[in-house]
């Protein structure tokens, strides 16, 4: 026999969609909010594997996606050979504790990177208002190695608001993606 739902219990279902939806909403940027909107954080870093992909065969690198299951996310080809790429994803949180004025800090967590199975990381940073991406190469491995937290399953690292890691030292460490700089990353 089949089981009728009741109006309550749709209307309280309702109300945590909406409640739900609201989060994303928060996203002002259709980039964004797309990226958001595909689901968990596999699905959000698989989103952002095709993100990354997608600009780089703008910029005219020959790519390809790999499966999700691979020791990296894509392949690049540059002059005859392939590198191997990690793409990273990490949407926007806020520190727990608060500024003078009341407001908190934005921070992006990028985990599971495992630097020995890669030539050239991608962060994506997933913003409120905009979407980043940053590249690097074997200067990012070392800077990961040296200054990401180690986890099981992989290295952490945690960038600030201005995607900046405190550690740079004025180094240009993680590069605005374009042409010159994922040859840079890849060389």
């Amino acid at each position: 026999m089949a089981t009728k739902v009741k109006a309550e219990v749709c209307n309280r279902a309702v109300v945590r969609y909406k409640n739900d939806k609201i989060k994303t909403q928060a996203y002002t940027d259709e980039a964004s909010r797309q990226i958001v909107e595909a689901g968990d954080s596999k699905a959000i870093g698989r989103m952002g594997e095709y993100v990354v992909m997608e600009q780089l065969e703008d910029l005219g690198f020959k790519v390809k996606l790999l499966s999700g299951v691979d020791s990296c996310d894509l392949k690049v080809k540059i002059g005859q050979s392939w590198k191997r790429v990690e793409v990273k994803t990490s949407t926007v949180g806020l520190n727990t504790t608060a500024r003078a004025d009341g407001t908190r800090s934005k921070k992006y967590a990028f985990n599971a990177i495992k630097t020995e199975l890669f030539d050239m990381i991608v962060f994506v940073f997933v913003d409120y208002d905009k979407t980043v991406i940053k590249v690097g190469g074997a200067e990012a491995k070392k800077f990961v190695d040296l200054w990401g937290s180690n986890a099981i399953n992989g290295k952490i690292i945690v960038f600030p608001e201005n995607y900046r890691h405190c550690k740079e030292f004025g180094r240009e460490i993680m590069l605005d993606i374009n042409k010159k700089n994922v040859r840079l990353s890849l060389k």
